[in-house]
């Protein structure tokens, strides 16, 4: 009881309760009916943490209280989830001396770039309305139904208990000290993937999207269309959406809609889908902050694709599994985010000429990214190690469809590291495999 009682405030500081609220969920065990008219209209987030105090994800329901408990002292702000709030826990966050900034990187404020729109350090739009938006709002309703534990903000005691006919994994790990979210797995039913697919498909949402990505980070033919027969298959990588992730996601929608009673089978299409719609979030971002060069409004989908379109703090789809997962990509990411804003505002003709301005703040955007997307994978290979059964299959699923993408970093800075990398990650891996793949990862890909 005690270490949940410790996770629960974990749970609290990470939706930025105020003292007093954290208080109030740790040192009572009423029912949820109780408390949540208390905490709710202060926070709308605080369910989670009612859900952790009263016991709904495995301590008991009802009760007396135990009594105020010792509240934990966090001795870094790496202990918790990025806060975002330019303060000075937050400088000396982003600050860190084992992961420094790069020379010329773009900072809110400071006059390492000339004074711009984005120095308040919050996002400016370029457009009232964002498209992208609701495509994030899409992954969410996706994510709610198929995977609602993998997101950071559920947390359960190490059981593999059933609650409410969900199937429970452990769960958490920590890497350079970050504490990590726990993933909590359930079993989604047949009408879960129907309505998932259909949420998918939706017109000109995820699907439109997903058919017709191509990730820049590949060089290709110059006029390389994706959209024309032939070129996703001889262009795989560049064609990243119609030659890979369309596939997976079709297959595992289908998988899970068929599987009936067959558990595994459908929450490993469930972590399919999970990992590759996060793959498609990941190429999103960097594809529209270099198609901003002629479309000034792209720089807004590549903010949306990261954070859901919204500031940092309040951030969804992936820019919330990033802060979950390493808080300091998070932080570097958002940074990044404004730095393409700056270079847009720096630059705004219709079609922008400073290119140098414009790839160096793509560069700074994607090295965090792809810093978090490694601490995404990271974590859920430690995880993997520790897991069994079905677990283990739902983990392994998860890493060999969303692994692959860190392939051209760790290629592009050691192409041996980066050749047993990509052996490793699309074989079912034992634990000495595990520990393999995350030290090269770890050497590879360290800082944002």
């Amino acid at each position: 009881m005690k270490e949940l009682n410790r996770r629960t405030w974990m749970h609290c500081k990470r939706l930025d309760l105020t003292g007093d609220d954290r208080r109030e969920a740790l040192s009572h065990r009423r029912l949820a009916a109780d408390i949540v008219p208390a905490l709710a209209p202060r926070h709308p987030s605080a369910l989670g943490c009612v859900i952790a105090a009263v016991g709904l994800l495995g301590c008991s329901v009802g009760g007396a209280s135990s009594g105020p408990i010792e509240l934990p002292k966090v001795d870094t702000i790496e202990a918790v989830a990025f806060q975002c709030r330019y303060g000075a826990e937050d400088a000396a966050l982003a600050n860190s001396s084992s992961c420094p900034r790069a020379a010329g990187d773009y900072v809110p404020g400071t006059d390492a770039w000339p004074e711009c729109i984005s120095d308040s350090g919050t996002y400016q739009r370029i457009q009232a309305t964002v498209s992208s938006i609701a495509r994030i709002e899409q992954f969410e309703r996706i994510a709610a139904l198929l995977f609602p534990g993998s997101t950071g903000r559920i947390l359960a005691p190490e059981s593999t208990d059933s609650v409410d006919g969900s199937e429970k994994a452990e769960v958490s790990g920590s890497v350079d000290g970050n504490v990590r979210p726990e993933i909590v797995l359930t079993t989604p039913d047949a009408s879960d993937f129907l309505t998932a697919r259909e949420i998918y498909q939706t017109d000109e949402g995820l699907d439109s999207r997903v058919v017709r990505r191509y990730d820049p980070h590949f060089s290709v033919p110059e006029d390389t269309n994706c959209g024309s027969e032939g070129t996703p298959a001889a262009f795989p990588e560049y064609c990243v959406g119609p030659a890979r992730l369309q596939p997976i996601l079709l297959d595992a929608f289908g998988q899970g809609l068929a599987a009936n009673d067959d558990a595994e089978t459908r929450v490993v299409s469930a972590a399919r889908i999970e990992a590759a719609l996060l793959w498609f979030l990941y190429a999103s971002v960097y594809k529209e902050v270099l198609t901003c060069t002629d479309k000034a409004q792209d720089c807004d989908s590549g903010y949306a694709y990261y954070a859901g379109g919204v500031d940092a703090c309040d951030g969804s789809g992936l820019g919330r599994y990033i802060a979950r997962s390493y808080p300091l990509a998070h932080q570097r990411a958002w940074e990044g985010i404004l730095a393409v804003r700056c270079w847009r505002d720096l630059d705004s003709a219709p079609s922008a000429t400073d290119l140098a301005l414009r790839d160096r703040a793509a560069a700074q955007l994607d090295r965090a990214v792809l810093s978090g997307m490694a601490a995404i994978v990271r974590q859920r290979l430690e995880i993997l190690r520790a897991s069994s059964g079905l677990a283990r299959s739902a983990h392994q699923a998860f890493v060999s469809t969303l692994g692959p993408v860190l392939e051209l970093g760790i290629r592009t800075r050691d192409a041996a590291a980066g050749t047993r990398y990509a052996t490793l990650i699309a074989s079912s891996l034992s634990n000495a495999e595990i520990d393999e793949a995350i030290s090269i990862i770890t050497a590879q890909l360290p800082c944002p």
